[in-house]
Formats: structure tokens, sequence, C-alpha cells
């Protein structure tokens, strides 16, 4: 498990990025300390990360890359 400060370094986006993210449900991190209230992620979500920067810089919005994101989990889903 990574940190949140961690995660936002290997990815290059700030902690403030990552706590909107998790806010409007696009990235939530794998884990949150009920106590403390940090934030967790997963060395796998760096590929989600990189491919919502990926999809940004190609010009789709955060609500467009969220539903990209989500019908591409529902498709995995019924593969399965």
């Amino acid at each position: 498990m990574l940190q949140i400060g961690e995660f936002s370094r290997i990815c290059q986006v700030s902690v403030k990025t990552l706590h909107h993210y998790d806010k409007i449900g696009l990235l939530v991190p794998a884990e949150v300390d009920q106590v403390t209230g940090y934030r967790y992620y997963q060395a796998e979500q760096i590929d989600i990360m990189n491919y919502i920067q990926r999809l940004k810089r190609y010009g789709f919005t955060l609500e467009e890359i969220q539903q990209i994101i989500t019908s591409a989990s529902a498709e995995r889903q019924t593969e399965a």
C-alpha cells in the first residue's frame, strides 16, 4: 500500500487532485484509515491514474473519463 503522498509523487499529481478524484468517485483509495483518515492506494492503481492522465491530455472531461472507466470496468466484469 502506498500513502497518498507517495502515490502522488509517483503519479506526478497533487494530493489535492487525489482528494478531488476521491470526492467525485473517479479514483477512490483502496483503503482509508478510519482513525486518521489517511488514504492508501494500491500499486495497481498507478495504471488507472496514468490512464486518467492520458485521457485528460486527449481532452476528455472528468465526467467523460469516469464514464469510460466505469464502462470498461463493467465490460471486464461481464467477461469474467
